[in-house]
């Protein structure tokens, strides 16, 4: 049997969790192509990012604050600083899953 304390414990942090949820805002995703460059400008490396966009919102407020984040996705290739292709690199959610030499 669950004593008073650990049920009240509950209660309260069911009640946490409803009010965190109904503060927040939709969250939003996308995919975007990027391009990074070597300080001479040549490319580095190429490949697609995710993006995700949660907002909140403060009750009888229209003002709200936002949490970012993004992550390699996806097939990225990589270049030396001469502009020769290097490395083919595959990302899943930021972590590099397999790597192809180039010769």
């Amino acid at each position: 049997m669950i004593g008073s304390r650990t049920l009240i414990k509950m209660i309260i942090l069911c009640l946490i969790l409803i009010a965190i949820q109904a503060c927040s805002g939709p969250r939003i995703k996308k995919t975007i192509r990027v391009k990074e460059h070597y300080e001479n400008g040549r490319l580095k490396a190429k490949g697609k990012k995710k993006l995700s966009l949660r907002v909140f919102h403060r009750p009888g407020s229209e003002m709200g604050e936002g949490v970012g984040r993004h992550w390699k996705e996806g097939y990225w290739s990589e270049y030396d600083s001469c502009g020769n292709k290097v490395r083919k690199i595959f990302y899943k959610q930021g972590v590099p899953i397999d790597t192809v030499l180039i010769k």
